[in-house]
Order: C-alpha cells, then structure tokens, then sequence
C-alpha cells in the first residue's frame, strides 16, 4: 500500500555546500526536489517512521575549541556538522520603533517553528546600524538575541547560526513530504539525539538517492570571495579525513602545519586552532604567511587559488577581521611589471577607518 515501515535517512558526507543558495545543483529547493523525486520513485506514499539527519560521520562536536561566545550563535560562527544544511544559518527580520526605542523581529526566514527567539534587543540611535548578536550555542532551540539595531537601519535584518543542521535537514525534508500528502508517523530526528538516547542509528538497507558537492575549486572560490567561515571548518576536518586521521579540527590543523613544514616554512610561526580563523588564538607570522603564499605560486592548484582572491584596493587581496585585527594578504603586479607578495596586519588598534589607513599604506606600492 504503499507504507514505508522504517525511517528515511539523510546521511551527511561532510559537504558544506549541501542546500546553499550559491550553486544551481546545491540549492535547498532543487535538493529537496530531487529528495522527494526518489522517495516517489521508490513507491513511498506514507512512512511508519521517522525522517532522520544522520551527522555522525563527524562526530558531535561541530564548534572548534576556543572561539568567543559572542560569535557562535551569529552565521559567521556556524560550526561544521557532518550533515550540514544551506550554510547552517537562517535569517531574522528586524524593526527599530521609534515610539518606544524596542526592535520587533518580525519574522524567520526560513520559519522556525522548533526555535525560540528571546528579543532582549534595543533600538539605537539613527546611523548606529546593526549591533545585533544572537547568542545561540549548537544543539540547542533558544536564541537570545543582544544588542542594538539603529532607527533607519537599510539591510532587512541579521542571519543567525543553524544550532542544528542536521535536524533542520531532516525537518524541511519532512515538512516538504507532508506538504505533498506524504504523511511521517513520527518527529524528526538525528544521529546525535538518538545516541544521546542510547538508541542505535538505523542502518541503511537501500539507497534512493546520491548528491555530489560541487568541484572543490567552485567551493574555494566562494570561501575566499565572501569569507564564507563555515567552508574552511569543513575543509579542515575534510584534510583530516583525507589523510585517514579521526575527521577533528586538530587533527586538520595538524596536518596543514606539517604540509607546510615540509615545504621549508617554520611550523613554530603557524599557530593554527581553526579553519576559519575566527579563534583568537589562531595566530600566523607575516612572515610565515608571506612564504606560504609565495611557496603556493609553486603549486598545480595556484590558479584557481588565485582565481578566488577578492579584489580590495586595486590588489587581489583576502581580508581578515576579528575584534581589534585587521589583515590583508596576497598579491599586486603594479603598472610597471614588478610583483609583489603584500601581508599586512594590525592587532589592537583603536579608532575607525582602519581599512582605508592600511590601503594608504599599500599604496606605496602603486
């Protein structure tokens, strides 16, 4: 009749690309589309059972140790699950009223129906803009949204972190079913829950469906031109995997500071705690920086490393900020042929316009 009696399972492979909206094949619609175009393929009309994220190829730790609370729960802090899920964040929509100085959020983009959003913000002052933290950890269905967000503010709102992809994975899928008359007898669920319930992860007895990452060159591309935080997570435990050690941040960490060790430069001066750089304590010399980006010049990969560089300043440069640093890196032909390798950093500066005083100073190089 048509009854699935058992579970649908979403195995996640580590690709941190699965429904973003940056590739045609990736998308959260056509993904889902193709979801749904299986499991009625397969002769599924009801399912006595559950839609399950499975993330456990990763373990259950997706934050790297030591980044700040105050960035976790924000999309650029969204960590790397192993089912992760159009780029593990979502979107809020914000109001500063001037009547009475509060923010209403009017609304999640997607909806959000297992999350609860604790507004404790502030309207600030016309031209103060977004000042908005979402204070969100992983795992977890409560957000405390902190801050201010000014009178006059342009931009629609702030985008927060996913606290569970897999679950969302798992949730959109079923919510889609359901929509289409596929009825699914239980709740969502994930490999983490069910192990936090001392329950077994289903095995998977038939594959209905397989989808690929994009080529890693398109994925590098994106992560260098928009510092997209959450892919270099995902490619670091990628490396650790690769080189068939237990797929953890410090194990990825490990493996780039011997490959560069091998390759002359001072492993001492790279200190390497994330794939992002979003951790205060991930720290990398000038110098050693200059040697890796010179050494890269060597390498089969250069050009489409090269490829993803934004332009900043005239200059194919990759930016870095966290709180009180600033850093730009990368490389200049100037007008007359000559070619440069530029590593500029500031930590702990004070004052504003820090960007435009660093592209002052590169300018001498024009």
């Amino acid at each position: 009749d048509g009854t699935l009696t058992g579970n649908l399972i979403i195995v996640g492979g580590g690709d941190p690309t699965l429904g973003s909206w940056r590739y045609n094949s990736s998308r959260e619609g056509t993904v889902l589309s193709t979801w749904v175009k299986a499991i009625q393929a397969a002769g599924i009309k009801q399912i006595a059972g559950s839609v399950i994220g499975d993330e456990s190829i990763w373990g259950s730790q997706t934050t790297p140790d030591g980044w700040v609370w105050q960035d976790i729960g924000n999309y650029y802090g969204a960590g790397a699950s192993g089912l992760s899920w159009r780029e593990n964040q979502f979107d809020l929509h914000l109001r500063a009223n001037r009547a009475d100085n509060s923010v209403s959020v009017l609304k999640a983009v997607p909806a959000m129906p297992y999350l609860k959003i604790v507004n404790e913000l502030k309207a600030g002052a016309e031209g103060t803009g977004d000042n908005v933290y979402a204070y969100l950890p992983a795992l977890s269905n409560i957000a405390y949204l902190r801050g201010s967000w000014g009178l006059g503010t342009s931009k629609s709102g702030i985008s927060a972190a996913l606290p569970d992809p897999a679950y969302d994975a798992a949730f959109r899928l079923q919510d889609t079913l359901q929509r289409l008359g596929i009825k699914v007898s239980n709740e969502p669920s994930t490999s983490r829950l069910l192990t936090a319930d001392k329950k077994s992860v289903p095995a998977v007895s038939q594959k209905l469906s397989t989808i690929s990452s994009p080529s890693l060159n398109e994925i590098i591309y994106w992560f260098n031109k928009k510092s997209v935080n959450l892919y270099g997570e995902h490619l670091i435990k990628t490396i650790a995997w690769k080189t068939g050690k237990t797929p953890t941040t410090k194990n990825g960490a490990a493996a780039v500071i011997n490959y560069w060790g091998q390759k002359g430069i001072d492993k001492n001066a790279l200190n390497i705690l994330d794939g992002s750089g979003l951790s205060p304590g991930t720290r990398v010399t000038p110098y050693a920086m200059a040697s890796v980006l010179f050494q890269s010049q060597k390498e089969s990969w250069f050009a489409d490393y090269l490829k993803s560089l934004p332009e900043n300043n005239g200059m194919k440069l990759k930016s870095g900020t966290i709180n009180d640093v600033s850093a730009f890196a990368g490389y200049y032909t100037s007008d007359s042929g000559n070619k440069y390798i530029i590593v500029i950093n500031i930590n702990n500066y004070s004052g504003s316009g820090i960007n435009k005083k660093l592209f002052r100073v590169l300018d001498a190089l024009k």
